[in-house]
Parts: C-alpha cells; sequence; structure tokens
C-alpha cells in the first residue's frame, strides 16, 4: 500500500511539473490543461457536487425515520418516581429508553414529485457544466487567436521599424553625396520615433493578452509562459466555412447544445416541483412506531420486593405503540397557494428563459456565419491589396534611391504597406476566430 502510495504522489508530481516546465503551449495543449485546471470550471463542478448531495438527500426521504433516546437520572428528597409516578422520599436512580420510527404512508405523490423534481434539476446541472466547457473552450480559442495576433503585430512593428532605419541610412547617404536634401531624413526619423510609440503598444498588447491566457489556464503570472502557431491546415478552416449550411448548425445546436439540454431537464424539474407544491394542499398520512422502557431503583411489583434491571427494561415497563396521523392542511394563510402559484410563475419563467437563449443562440450562430463570410472576403481583398501595396513600395524604393521621389511619397508608400500587413493579419485572425466558433458550436464538445 505505501508503494502505491508513493506511486500516486510521484504521478501527480510529475504531471504539475511538466505543466510548470512547459513553456510552448498550442491551443489543444491549453484546452486540455484548463479543463483540469481552470478555477470557473471548478466552481461549476463545485455546484454540481452539491446539487448530488440534495438529489441523495431528497431520497432519503423516502426511507422511514428512526432514532433511539436514553435518560439517566438521580433524584434526591420529596420528588415523583418516572416509573411509578408516586410521591418518594428516597433517593433513586431511573433511566428511560426509547425507540420511535416514522414512516410516510401516503402524501399524494409530494415525495416522489420532490426527488424527481431533484434528479432532472441535477441533470440539468450537469448539462450546465458541459456548457461551462464549451464556454471555456471559446475563451481560450479567442484568448490564444488574440495572442497570436499579438505576436504578429509586434513581428510587423519590429519589420516596419527595420525598414525605416534601413531608408534612413540611405537618406543620410544620399545626403552626403548632394543627392537629396536633410528633409527625407528629418521626415523619415518622425516616422521612426511614431512606428517606435506604436511597437511600445504592441508589446503591452502582446503582455497583456497573454497575461488572460494565463489566467484561464491558472498558471502563475510570472510563469515563463508562450504559445506555438498551430493554425498550419487553415485552408481546411477556409474550406469548411465555404461549405457549411448554418441552419443545420442552428437545428443540431438547439436539440443537442448542452444549454438546450439542460433547460428542457430544468423545464421539467420545475413541472414535478409544481406538481410536488401542489400535492402539498392535500392530506397526507403518517405512521408512528414507539417502544419505550423504564428502570428505577425503587420500583417494586405486587409479587417481589424488588425488580432488577434488565427485568424492568426487558420485561415489566416495557411498552409499544403504533400510531396513524392523518394531516389535513385547512387554513394556512394562503402560503401553500401562493407555493403552488410561485411555481406557476417560475415555470413560465424558465421557458420564456428557454425561448430567449434558443434565439440568441440562433442570432449567435448567424452572426458569427455572416461576419465570417465578410471577414473572409477582406482578407482575400487585402491580399490583394497587400501584393500591390509590396510592388508599389518596391518601386518606390528604387526612386527614392535614385532621388527621384522625396521620403513623403517614400513614406506614404511605406506606410500603405505597413497598413496591408496589419488589417491583413487582423482578417486572417478574425476570420479563423468565426469560423472556430462555428466548429465549436457544430461539434458542441469538441474542436
Amino acid at each position: 500500500m505505501k508503494i502505491l502510495y508513493k506511486f500516486v504522489f510521484l504521478a501527480c508530481f510529475l504531471i504539475s511539473l511538466q505543466a510548470t516546465c512547459q513553456t510552448n503551449w498550442t491551443l489543444d495543449s491549453c484546452i486540455n490543461y484548463a479543463l483540469s485546471h481552470n478555477l470557473e470550471l471548478e466552481q461549476s463542478r463545485i455546484q454540481e457536487s452539491s446539487t448530488k448531495l440534495q438529489s441523495e438527500l431528497q431520497h432519503a426521504k423516502k426511507i422511514p425515520s428512526l432514532s433511539i433516546s436514553s435518560n439517566l437520572g438521580l433524584s434526591i428528597g420529596r420528588s415523583v418516581d418516572p416509573t411509578t409516578n408516586e410521591f418518594t422520599n428516597k433517593g433513586i436512580t431511573y433511566q428511560s429508553y426509547g425507540l420511535q420510527s416514522n414512516l410516510m404512508l401516503f402524501n399524494w405523490f409530494n415525495v416522489r414529485n420532490s426527488i424527481k423534481s431533484v434528479k432532472y434539476h441535477y441533470q440539468s446541472v450537469s448539462y450546465e457544466v458541459e456548457n461551462s466547457k464549451i464556454n471555456l473552450k471559446l475563451n481560450l480559442i479567442v484568448a490564444y487567436l488574440s495572442l497570436l495576433e499579438a505576436k504578429k503585430q509586434v513581428k510587423l512593428s519590429n519589420e516596419a521599424i527595420l525598414l525605416i532605419h534601413k531608408q534612413i541610412l540611405k537618406a543620410d547617404s544620399l545626403i552626403v553625396y548632394g543627392r537629396a536634401s536633410r528633409i527625407n531624413s528629418l521626415k523619415l526619423k518622425s516616422q521612426l520615433a511614431k512606428d517606435s510609440s506604436g511597437l511600445y503598444r504592441s508589446r503591452l498588447n502582446l503582455s497583456q493578452t497573454k497575461l488572460e491566457l494565463k489566467q484561464l489556464l491558472n498558471l502563475n503570472g510570472k510563469s515563463e509562459f508562450d504559445i506555438i502557431d498551430s493554425m498550419n491546415n487553415t485552408n481546411d478552416h477556409f474550406n469548411y466555412l465555404l461549405d457549411i449550411l448554418p441552419e443545420r448548425i442552428v437545428k443540431d445546436v438547439q436539440i443537442n447544445h448542452p444549454l438546450q439540454r439542460s433547460s428542457v431537464l430544468e423545464v421539467k424539474s420545475l413541472e414535478y416541483k409544481l406538481k410536488a407544491a401542489s400535492a402539498m394542499r392535500m392530506p397526507s398520512l403518517n405512521v408512528n412506531f414507539n417502544v419505550g422502557s423504564n428502570y428505577s431503583s425503587n420500583y417494586k411489583n405486587m409479587y417481589t420486593n424488588s425488580a432488577g434491571y434488565f427485568d424492568q427494561i426487558l420485561n415489566t415497563n416495557l411498552s409499544r405503540s403504533v400510531l396513524f396521523s392523518l394531516s389535513v392542511p385547512v387554513f394556512n394563510q394562503k402560503s401553500l397557494d401562493v407555493n403552488v402559484k410561485q411555481a406557476k410563475i417560475n415555470l413560465h419563467e424558465l421557458e420564456l428563459r428557454n425561448s430567449i437563449r434558443s434565439r440568441d443562440l440562433e442570432k449567435l450562430i448567424y452572426s458569427a456565419y455572416n461576419d465570417a463570410i465578410a471577414n473572409y472576403k477582406d482578407y482575400q481583398q487585402s491580399l490583394e491589396y497587400l501584393k500591390y501595396s509590396e510592388e508599389a513600395y518596391k518601386l518606390d524604393k528604387l526612386l527614392f534611391e535614385n532621388g527621384r521621389i522625396s521620403a513623403v511619397e517614400l513614406l506614404e508608400s511605406l506606410n500603405n504597406l505597413n497598413i496591408g500587413k496589419h488589417n491583413c493579419s487582423s482578417l486572417f485572425y478574425s476570420t479563423i476566430l468565426k469560423i472556430m466558433i462555428l466548429k465549436l458550436y457544430d461539434n458542441c464538445n469538441s474542436l
């Protein structure tokens, strides 16, 4: 057994060490790790466990109650003997035992309906945990792609600054040979300062998006962390977008999505809760079983001077009783009627909320699809824009080096190129994000 404990401890330690040492994360590794370590998801699991306990407690109400009691006392001076109910001046030692049991025979199915209500509520909460997993995956996808885009923006900003540096050196050499004016160098240096400020903001955004992803993974903010681009088959994503029918996804989501299944089960739970509340207005029948016995040191019967402890407990003073109890609610200040009405209101409110939730899911999917299509077309146009911007910049660069155009014209061409690169990157990751949202809802539980 000690060897087993050591093995389990070593395995847990190695898993923790692996997560700590891992610095390059893919999207899949982020998702797998977060499903086991995310704090918000753990809260959902705790809520599920609490609901399960309530379900077990409700099931236990079908079992008869049983209690055992005992009292031991010493009386000195004039007192009433609890066994004989006679006054006595002698000091006595007395003890009593009792066993009570209660069983609900019939209450118009209140307990049965309550059990079913809690059962469906527990199943509903279980699906809410699955929905929390989907939301976690969605947040991870957003954070992961945002971090990839932030890294790309930093890279593009560095490349833009490098290009400016090269053109400043070229402008300075042209000034030396009298082929350009000093204003060209000044214009380029002012652009360098502007791009350096943009690089600083890009790095801040990179740090912020990295921190957000760490928080989803429940990692230390100061730990070493980086991601690698696992978006290798982008054409597969684009082909998926061009082939799918959003109507099919909507139809599937409204049936199979965990949130929808949770809603259906919660409606059933409230329906049985309404039945249970209605049953509280009807009569209920209980049966009680009681067994009791007493012992008194002062006890004497008609045949002997005294009776022993076990003789009194098990024979002489032993009593048994069965009691049937019928309870009929007559007037309770309308509390039961209010409970029934409140249950009806809660049920109607939930049905409305489910309709709104179904509508919102439909809207989300259509919006994601339309945005993905629009972004995809914009992305294709941005590739064309980038292609022509690169060609224009190459020509303007040659003209500038030959003194044919000014730095202002070169900067305009360079800015167009940088804008094209940034727009192309932004539209690419935006399109991929919308496609992955569609895939997530299409599969509900997997990417």
